[in-house]
């Protein structure tokens, strides 16, 4: 076949002994070429031309292949092999930074530590502005974050964070605590370098701080133990690596979870340094005999193998087993106890008997602990870290063991 084709097409035209209509010469000419790029015919002038293309192609993905390479790379005489430039330009293009905005937030003063603002003789109360944000509950964590799906409930834990930030900003005098990290993750992954400089600024100064500091606050009746713990590394590896190691709690605060766990004591206690863990809840019949004996405040020790060395403070916030403010005193917007009405001049002034409810409230939780400062927290479900409330005694040594409790005086 190879030697019909020499004889048959010269230049690619048929032999005039052969009648062949203008559709076969045109089918013949695509046959020919695509023969020709596959199998040219060497000493051919169609060869020569194809090969001064070829060349001069080469040619020219030489030049701009040599253009981008530093003169180090193709010196025939580096230096050292270790000076010898990769193939490949590692050069990345320069791209303006565009100038950084100032901060408008006011100056901050640190908040002034409550230890200096006690007053002796007198018994002190610390409110604790608090998170309590569920991580999934009645809607997904992301349906919580964002505020969707509120016919099932309005929480769009996104704009607490906000709110709360822009009152620090405005007020030095105020501070709040936050507990979840899953959420305040979320929320510090959408913000600017300028805002994220503010709230390091928060956290420095003190008006910001963390409590738990887990991604969730887990629960400890039905969770794993590894789960627990891996939870709570999660969190405090956030927490170190936006705010360093400063910014870790020091307080738990466990106020949801229905039952408690050695595990939280000896190694979510003490063994991640807290100096306290708070409940909010706990067994009814292990409250009403604390609150006889003026022994809401305690030591746990949930090791008896590590002893001593693992206990850490527990704190029992109320005998009505939540974690928000005494009765009669919420102000949440899902709440419907009265508000504080301070204008005289207005209808429903009622400072006079708020303040005797609230005198009242605080001495009945005063009467649970033995020590001369009470924390009550004021959170929402949707509402921290206490460091008041550490008395001068306490209601003994509260001793746990997996699936069992049992006290030891």
């Amino acid at each position: 076949m190879w030697r019909r084709d020499l004889e048959e097409m010269g230049d690619g035209e048929p032999k005039p002994h052969k009648t062949q209509s203008t559709a076969e010469v045109l089918g013949r000419k695509r046959h020919n070429s695509v023969h020709w790029a596959i199998s040219p015919r060497w000493g051919t002038g169609e060869w020569r031309g194809f090969g001064w293309s070829v060349c001069l192609m080469l040619a020219l993905h030489l030049a701009v292949f040599l253009w981008r390479l530093p003169p180090s790379s193709y010196s025939p005489w580096p230096a050292t092999p270790a000076t010898w430039t990769p193939l490949r330009r590692t050069t990345a293009p320069v791209i303006p930074t565009p100038p950084a905005r100032e901060s408008k937030a006011p100056p901050r003063r640190p908040p002034t530590p409550a230890l200096s603002r006690r007053v002796p003789g007198l018994l002190n109360v610390h409110l604790v502005p608090h998170t309590h944000d569920d991580v999934g509950w009645l809607k997904t964590v992301d349906q919580y974050y964002v505020g969707s799906n509120a016919s099932i409930q309005p929480a769009a834990v996104r704009h607490i964070i906000s709110g709360v930030v822009d009152a620090l900003l405005k007020d030095p005098s105020k501070t709040f605590t936050y507990v979840e990290m899953a959420f305040f993750a979320r929320w510090w992954q959408e913000q600017g370098e300028v805002r994220r400089a503010d709230v390091r600024a928060l956290v420095s100064s003190g008006q910001l701080s963390f409590a738990n500091g887990g991604w969730c606050m887990h629960d400890e009746a039905a969770a794993h133990f590894a789960d627990m713990i891996d939870q709570t590394t999660l969190g405090h590896g956030f927490l170190r690596d936006a705010f360093g190691p400063a910014a870790l709690p020091r307080v738990g605060w466990q106020l949801d979870p229905f039952g408690h766990s050695a595990v939280q004591a000896s190694h979510l206690g003490s063994g991640v340094g807290f100096e306290a863990v708070f409940f909010g809840r706990a067994d009814q019949d292990d409250v009403s005999a604390r609150v006889r004996r003026r022994a809401m405040e305690f030591t746990w020790r949930g090791s008896p193998s590590l002893g001593p060395k693992a206990d850490v403070k527990g704190f029992i916030l109320s005998q009505y087993g939540n974690y928000g403010p005494p009765p009669g005193h919420c102000y949440d917007q899902l709440c419907s106890d009265p508000l504080w009405q301070d204008n005289p001049a207005l209808e429903d002034y009622n400072v006079p008997i708020m303040v005797q409810r609230f005198e009242a409230a605080v001495n009945e939780q005063a009467a649970w602990f033995r020590g001369s400062s009470r924390g009550s927290g004021s959170g929402g479900k949707s509402g921290g870290n206490s460091r008041g409330g550490a008395g001068k005694d306490d209601g003994g040594v509260y001793s746990t063991t997996i699936g069992s409790r049992s006290e030891a005086e």
